[in-house]
């Protein structure tokens, strides 16, 4: 059986597919433009701090010898050093074109491009995920669409590597139709994503493992339990393994908020509804400082469709297993927002909540 991240045969041409792509590609020229395709386009990543310091430690690293782990950049915040992934400097991409980089100009991008892709695939995995539940190609474009305008992903636009929401709904997609693909297919298709993510970000890395780890744990995932435990402890180990040669483990930071983390840069209890800026309908509510990294307002269309899921909850009950099968994630899902939340627990600028 196919890989379950490909889509009907590699011949065939679904023209709402085709719509939801060029849906996204023109919501990326809507908001960038063409100049940020040009590999020597530079102005648009130094006029920032963080798009800075992406180029600054691929510049870097381009010009340094190969060395062990390949992602490690010792010239970068010498003597300290500092390594790609650390500065957000997508490895996935820096790798290869390092190898090319003898014949590329001397000012060289690819974060334009990078953005792109981005857009593309939120439009392809959001069309994927709509159709498995809608069925009809029309609203599957709707979806789509929903996708590409959650103020989620466009508010993360300045940080290109965690641009990279498709991720999440690649692992989305793997963990709706785990059990439609054989076991090895799905094997190979899970450690494959969770190499390419950690290629790209840990933060996503975290998120999409927590797919992983549910589509395995949750009742008829197809294996026995010795066996899923081994399967959970090998995706671990590629994880890790593509992180070390990447580098995660070695030298300094590179972009940087400061010396902040958990209990400062974190969740609202406001957020999913609090669009701090984003709308033109709701009202923004004042949220405590460092907060504005836990952005998570998901936009009118979300919000609606949550209520109308909200509605339909009886209607779920009544058809047998649904809850049961996707039990697993749902408390992975709450946990992960309890972490988000963090031990300061606030709503607006209010702390209601204070732990350690």
């Amino acid at each position: 059986m196919k890989s379950i991240l490909s889509y009907r045969s590699r011949w065939s041409l679904d023209p709402w597919l085709l719509m939801s792509l060029a849906a996204g590609i023109a919501l990326f020229f809507t908001r960038f433009g063409l100049r940020v395709l040009d590999p020597g386009s530079i102005d648009w990543l130094m006029a920032r701090y963080d798009p800075a310091s992406y180029y600054l430690i691929w510049d870097f690293f381009r010009f340094e010898p190969w060395s062990f782990p390949l992602g490690a950049v010792s010239g970068y915040l010498y003597p300290l050093g500092s390594a790609l992934p650390l500065a957000d400097g997508l490895p996935l991409l820096a790798f290869p074109l390092k190898i090319l980089s003898p014949i590329l100009p001397r000012t060289f991008q690819y974060y334009g491009f990078w953005l792109l892709a981005c857009y593309s695939l939120q439009a392809y995995f959001g069309y994927r995920i709509s159709r498995r539940f809608t069925g009809r190609g029309v609203v599957a474009v709707a979806g789509a669409i929903l996708f590409l305008v959650m103020p989620i992903f466009t508010f993360r636009q300045g940080h290109i590597a965690l641009s990279s929401h498709w991720t999440l709904l690649a692992a989305l997609c793997l963990y709706l139709e785990h059990g439609s693909t054989t076991a090895r297919v799905r094997l190979k298709s899970w450690y494959a994503l969770l190499a390419l993510i950690a290629l790209i970000h840990p933060y996503l890395t975290a998120m999409a493992f927590v797919f992983f780890v549910a589509a395995y744990l949750r009742p008829g995932s197809g294996e026995k339990f010795p066996r899923r435990a081994l399967i959970i402890g090998g995706g671990f180990l590629v994880t890790a393994l593509f992180w070390w040669v990447a580098g995660y483990f070695v030298g300094m930071g590179g972009g940087g908020a400061g010396a902040g983390g958990f209990g400062e840069y974190s969740m609202n209890l406001s957020g999913i509804f609090n669009p701090n800026s984003f709308s033109n309908f709701l009202k923004s509510h004042p949220i405590m400082t460092g907060q504005y990294e836990g952005f998570a307002y998901l936009g009118i269309g979300w919000l609606v469709l949550l209520l109308a899921g909200v509605c339909a909850l009886p209607l779920f009950s009544a058809g047998g297993n649904w809850f049961r099968r996707h039990a697993i994630l749902a408390v992975a899902l709450a946990g992960c927002i309890v972490f988000a939340l963090s031990n300061i627990v606030a709503y607006g600028d209010s702390v209601i909540l204070g732990y350690t």
